[in-house]
């Protein structure tokens, strides 16, 4: 079964047509999500906007939940929400927070209503336990995808005496994941009224700062 991680690898020409009817069912997505109801969006929809067989969803999704998982899971790919980050690292923060984090925010603030949805009706938020659990849910090959590079910024940042290096870069790369993907839970259980975007920015600030206390090195 297709995933949103083997979009950013090779293919060739049977995997790229693939991938391009994983594709066309995940731009229906959007707009089916966007405009109604979970429990009011059917399979027979999906297939008859996306004009592909139901054999042909149960190819590539399991049923409407993992359909609107994989959707949220290929937006967070697509905007780089586990950034290859590149840039150089000159503290603490460098190493494991991604420059572009602010934009990734006003991105799920714009998102707020299909957020909910996958809070609600799938398992999408439990998806980092799962995967340290090895769980056959998601793909093994994921679990790198979303940790490797980060994971060896935090290696390199210990090196050089910026982070402990009583805690290992894995331990503290999963805890900077449960922290962020914990702050937007809050967020969406919050009323409208409450869940402004400085709110979210808020949370995601006092979470991360919490995290960079704990395992910068210090002086």
């Amino acid at each position: 079964m297709p995933t949103a991680l083997q979009q950013t690898k090779p293919a060739g020409l049977r995997e790229r047509k693939k991938l391009r009817t994983r594709q066309d069912l995940l731009k229906v997505a959007e707009q089916l999500f966007s405009e109604n109801e979970f429990a009011d969006v059917t399979v027979e929809q999906i297939v008859e906007l996306a004009n592909v067989s139901q054999k042909t969803f149960f190819n590539y999704f399991q049923n409407k939940s993992q359909f609107l998982s994989e959707f949220i899971m290929d937006w967070l790919l697509t905007i780089g929400f586990w950034s290859f980050e590149d840039s150089p690292i000159v503290d603490c923060r460098s190493a494991i927070v991604p420059t572009d984090v602010s934009q990734t925010i006003e991105w799920i603030i714009g998102h707020r209503r299909i957020w909910k949805m996958a809070m609600q009706h799938t398992d999408f938020f439990d998806y980092i336990y799962k995967l340290d659990e090895g769980s056959d849910e998601f793909d093994p090959a994921l679990h790198a995808a979303v940790r490797a590079h980060r994971q060896k910024r935090v290696e390199l940042a210990q090196s050089q005496g910026l982070v402990r290096s009583d805690i290992s870069a894995a331990e503290v790369c999963r805890l900077y994941d449960a922290l962020r993907i914990d702050s937007v839970r809050r967020w969406l259980y919050l009323s409208d009224a409450s869940a402004t975007p400085e709110k979210l920015h808020e949370l995601v600030s006092v979470c991360i700062n919490a995290l960079i206390q704990g395992i910068e090195v210090r002086e």
